[in-house]
């Protein structure tokens, strides 16, 4: 006996005459595929099972039928939903590792539950905008699905753009809608605002929206120092962050927290400057006439960060610890 696994494709909206691909490849080939309940032809279109569509709205419809079924089947990268259904029989949760489809080994009556567990940690960057980066830790279980995560931007700041693998948006009321898919993820959502902006509350909590935020600050002391308060200082290891978040001084707040910026100087003060300590080690070669010599370098560094070696010497060999 046969097996067999229809299409139900959502809608779409074709801007411009364009060939939509579908599941399927030239092994699997998809069969009675329908727009509108109108049978179309497949053909191959880079590689791809595809119809040609006009410009309008669509609902696409079709299905597979095989003698045996097979492991997987390919997946257009544009689908980010996929509801399956085997032999009439909806499958809840299915299995999609890249581009494949898994059809095998299924459990239908299987009882994962939709579950999100999500991390936030922000860094807040000085210079002539404040930048505020937020960093979210998704681990995703239960079916693919469409969820408002919560309010990402401050208030007073703008978006500059949303870095993810999964597709996701920012509504009029600035609530994050991401496109959930099971496994684990990153994004990273950038903002900004004027430099005047010294006061910092996370936005009211909402949907699912961790409790407690992390946040990490960078300064520009060559624009202007200060010192933070309204959140409690904490040892950052533990947390969940780009590792080039990781050196700087991190916070903890809460629902009501507010982290002020408080300026104690504009500008870099005369008075901080590089303090640096060396060691230098120094060997006479056999000729008597040339040195090798090691030296070791540690302090503050303020600026000038470019390492140069002046003639007649040579460098051979830096090593650099932060």
């Amino acid at each position: 006996m046969g097996s067999e696994m229809c299409i139900r494709d959502r809608s779409w909206q074709v801007l411009s005459k364009s060939f939509i691909p579908l599941p399927g490849s030239s092994e699997n080939w998809p069969l009675s595929v329908m727009a509108n309940q109108k049978l179309l032809p497949v053909v191959l279109h880079q590689g791809e099972p595809s119809i040609e569509l006009n410009k309008g709205d669509y609902l696409i419809t079709g299905q597979f039928i095989w003698p045996n079924m097979p492991e997987s089947i390919a997946i257009p990268k544009q689908y980010s939903f996929v509801k399956m259904a085997i032999n009439n029989q909806d499958i809840s949760f299915p299995r999609i590792e890249g581009n494949d489809l898994w059809l095998q080994e299924l459990q239908p009556d299987q009882t994962e539950h939709d579950a999100i567990d999500l991390a936030v940690t922000r860094r807040v960057v000085d210079g002539s905008y404040i930048q505020f980066d937020t960093f979210l830790e998704l681990n995703v279980s239960g079916k693919m699905r469409e969820v408002i995560l919560g309010k990402v931007l401050l208030k007073d700041t703008e978006l500059i753009g949303i870095e993810a693998d999964l597709p996701a948006f920012l509504d009029a009321d600035g609530l994050l809608h991401v496109k959930l898919k099971p496994g684990n993820w990153q994004m990273l959502i950038r903002g900004y605002a004027k430099p005047s902006l010294l006061n910092w509350q996370r936005p009211a909590r909402s949907h699912h929206w961790p409790k407690d935020e992390i946040w990490a600050f960078k300064g520009d002391e060559s624009l202007r120092l200060g010192k933070l308060s309204g959140g409690a200082m904490i040892d950052n290891s533990q947390a969940v962050m780009p590792n080039d978040w990781y050196h700087l001084p991190s916070y903890l707040l809460k629902d009501t927290d507010v982290l002020n910026y408080h300026i104690q100087h504009r500008g870099k003060p005369l008075h901080i400057e590089n303090q640096l300590t060396l060691t230098r080690t120094l060997w006479l070669a056999f000729d008597n006439e040339t040195y090798t010599f090691s030296d070791h370098i540690t302090g503050l560094m303020i600026n000038d960060w470019r390492l140069s070696m002046n003639s007649p010497y040579l460098l051979q060999l830096s090593l650099i610890h932060i």
